[in-house]
């Protein structure tokens, strides 16, 4: 995990999902440019 400062964040304007492994554990799916969250989280 790394840090950075918020200053050098950009907006991601390409309406395509990222590429995390994780966000399968916070969303349910990826529908029309957003992330559907989980009803539940499961650990």
């Amino acid at each position: 995990m790394a840090y950075v400062s918020e200053q050098n964040l950009l907006p991601d304007e390409s309406g395509e999902p990222v590429g995390h492994p994780h966000t399968g554990v916070m969303f349910d799916s990826f529908r029309n440019g957003q992330y559907q969250p989980r009803q539940r989280q499961t650990h």
